[in-house]
């Protein structure tokens, strides 16, 4: 069996047409939040630990002992959140991810059942309009292009924070994490 890596300009049609799959089953029933093939809502991260098993920490405290997620926020230590790079090299680095008025808050990211990246992102609407969006974030380890990940964010009011599901199909590599933000699509 071959197995064909898909890189550069296809990699990132290719993500650009997932985006579209996504939005397109997106059908969130509370403003601003995307529910993927009508799944239910999305909630805002807490504070509860998961399982033991699964994970580690790239935030700027202590890893806690027994946590399942890997919490970045605007202005981290070990995850720095920078503005998108289209070479697919990590871009420099900033104080605030943000693009066309969307501002990331914080990214939460697990590994999935499938060994696969997922998360959560709370995400600002700064323009003075209710909009729409698709995202995709990149995740570098060092100067590696680790991971893409998708989020939809629908109808969020002026000014308004809402929590955004990430899915990636990558597979899960630990941190800590570079990050860049692209807004694909925006109203």
């Amino acid at each position: 069996m071959r197995l064909h890596v898909i890189v550069g300009p296809a990699r990132q049609l290719l993500s650009t047409c997932l985006l579209v799959v996504v939005a397109a089953g997106c059908g969130g029933t509370e403003a601003g939040q995307g529910s993927y093939f009508g799944a239910g809502t999305t909630t805002a991260p807490t504070t509860e630990s998961a399982p033991e098993s699964e994970t580690e920490s790239t935030s700027a405290q202590p890893p806690p002992t027994a946590a399942s997620t890997e919490s970045t926020s605007a202005a981290p230590t070990s995850a720095v959140p920078t503005t998108a790079s289209p070479t697919g090299t990590p871009p420099p680095p900033s104080d605030e991810l943000s693009e066309q008025g969307w501002v990331v808050g914080s990214v939460e990211l697990r590994r999935s059942a499938f060994d696969s990246f997922e998360g959560d992102a709370q995400i600002t609407n700064t323009a003075d309009t209710e909009r729409t969006a698709l995202f995709a974030i990149t995740l570098f380890v060092g100067e590696d292009l680790v991971a893409s990940l998708i989020a939809s964010v629908t109808a969020v009011p002026a000014g308004g924070t809402v929590t955004a599901p990430l899915i990636g199909f990558d597979p899960y590599v630990e941190g800590p994490y570079s990050i860049d933000l692209e807004v694909s699509f925006t109203t």
